[in-house]
């Protein structure tokens, strides 16, 4: 009896361990939602304040607060190229379901400026499902917004439903988007190319030395841009 109590013990033991060790890529993956679908009747304030208006879209619920916590506890080790060490983001989408994304921190701020303005915080990453859909995002106490390069069904954006409120956002594709009726662009998309480049009249399979440039970048926008996005470039 004591022999058959002994083994039970040792084959229990076995097993957890090798629960433990099977789990241990999933409890290592810390997983971010942004939020979730709602049909709350939104305040006419709300609506009346909307950004760009979309025929068709899946409203979502977030918690702002919850978001931002959640991302000043993550701990991304830029120098491990392991998909298990990665955080994932679970994002909502137009269909009604969800999709998670491996990510990692993506500044596009000098770091002077990242200092300064240390919660507004950029990342890239791809599906889980498909490396091919990619995803960029950010966070701050805007909000939260998103852009999707989906294989299968082109762009998917993630935006505040309001410019005066960061707990709506709207998931739609692109394609639903309405466009302003008076919006007239003014750019001359004609040119000439300089005989120097052509030169037999055949244009070379590369420009320039191949070398790569990182460039710094100052970027500004006029009042009225300003205003339509929600106050921000």
């Amino acid at each position: 009896m004591h022999m058959y109590s002994r083994n039970s013990w040792m084959q229990y033991s076995i097993k957890v361990i090798i629960l433990l060790l099977i789990a241990q890529p999933i409890f290592s993956q810390p997983i971010v939602r942004v939020g979730k679908f709602t049909n709350e009747t939104l305040m006419q304030e709300l609506r009346v304040n909307e950004l760009f208006p979309v025929d068709e879209y899946k409203l979502i619920e977030l918690d702002m607060d919850d978001i931002l916590t959640s991302f000043k506890r993550l701990q991304i080790d830029k120098r491990s190229n392991k998909l298990d060490e990665l955080p994932k983001l679970e994002v909502p989408m137009p269909n009604g379901t969800f999709d998670y994304y491996y990510f990692d921190e993506s500044g596009v701020f000098h770091p002077d400026l990242q200092a300064k303005f240390p919660h507004i915080k950029s990342y890239e990453g791809f599906s889980v499902s498909n490396s091919s859909n990619r995803i960029r995002f950010e966070v701050s106490s805007f909000g939260f917004r998103a852009m999707i390069w989906s294989q299968e069904d082109g762009i998917i954006v993630i935006d505040p439903y309001s410019s005066n409120s960061t707990i709506y956002n709207k998931v739609y594709y692109r394609y639903n988007a309405q466009q302003s009726g008076d919006f007239q662009c003014l750019v001359d998309n004609s040119f000439t190319l300089n005989n120097s480049i052509i030169g037999n009249g055949r244009l070379p399979t590369t420009l320039g030395n191949n070398e790569l440039r990182t460039y710094r970048l100052a970027l500004a926008c006029t009042g009225e841009y300003a205003a339509t996005t929600g106050g921000t470039v």
